[in-house]
């Protein structure tokens, strides 16, 4: 079966998809290491909120919520960060760069959070319903698979409102100016695909969470999309079983920062 993960990896390139799972190559890179990271603290960031949100209470000001909503969270971005330390991919100064960036986006969202907190208290709402209302039931990082299809993967979380399911994905990079990159609506595509078969129930939109700018961005999963994702899978099948490529145009452009330049004999191109 394929993984979803590499149907993105194809949209960016056929040949790199090629070398690391026909050829086996396993090429790590700074990217992939700072968005191991990114997802590693932001899912545990938003379990250390929900039990920090436990703990309030309507007397607190604006500022003793954002400082207990907050607490705890410096020691574990640096306690994780610390399992991902590797100078051979990354300098220790760049990594702490990395790392304290990090740091003040969470406190950032921290305070936002406070915000909407200290207002939702002001109602007389507890905390238990304030983690309801702010942080929808979910499933993280589920392992679905399904042998019709012929795909199998992981996905970041599905969100469960009334009985409805919506997968989202979490990219540490930036969207385009308008939607979604068309690689991550293919992932949310196939999730969709997944869970229908898994779970027996419709899904019809799910998210992208860009953690750069903190921006949640809609996909709606149509005939459209489905259609795409069907084509890229048989193009891609057709590449891992076959070794047929697709024309090398479609890659020029990102050679140059590709970690599979060094073994890619199109990287010249």
């Amino acid at each position: 079966m394929i993984s979803v993960s590499a149907i993105s990896e194809f949209i960016y390139c056929p040949f790199k998809v090629y070398l690391r799972y026909v050829e086996g190559y396993q090429i790590q890179s700074p990217f992939m290491l700072v968005g191991r990271l990114y997802h590693e603290v932001n899912r545990g960031y938003e379990e250390l909120i929900k039990r920090n949100i436990w703990s309030l209470n309507k007397k607190m000001n604006l500022e003793e919520v954002s400082l207990n909503i907050f607490e705890g969270v410096s020691e574990f971005v640096a306690e994780t960060s610390q399992k991902y330390e590797n100078p051979e991919l990354m300098d220790n100064e760049k990594f702490e760069d990395v790392k304290n960036m990090l740091e003040s986006q969470l406190k950032l969202d921290s305070l936002i959070i406070a915000i909407k907190t200290k207002k939702i208290l002001n109602t007389g709402k507890s905390p238990l319903e304030i983690v309801d209302m702010l942080f929808p039931p979910s499933i993280l990082d589920l392992t679905l698979e399904n042998s019709e299809i012929g795909l199998k993967g992981k996905v970041d979380k599905v969100e469960i409102g009334e009985g409805i399911y919506y997968p989202v994905e979490i990219k540490t990079g930036f969207p385009p100016v308008k939607g979604v990159w068309q690689a991550d609506a293919l992932q949310i595509t196939a999730y969709s695909l997944l869970i229908e078969e898994e779970l027996k129930k419709e899904v019809l939109v799910g998210f992208v969470d860009y953690l750069q700018i903190r921006e949640r961005k809609t996909v709606v999963v149509n005939s459209n999309l489905r259609k795409k994702l069907f084509e890229t899978l048989s193009q891609l099948q057709s590449l891992l079983y076959e070794g047929n490529f697709p024309d090398k145009e479609t890659v020029t452009s990102k050679c140059n920062s590709c970690n599979y330049a060094q073994v890619c004999d199109h990287s010249s191109f």
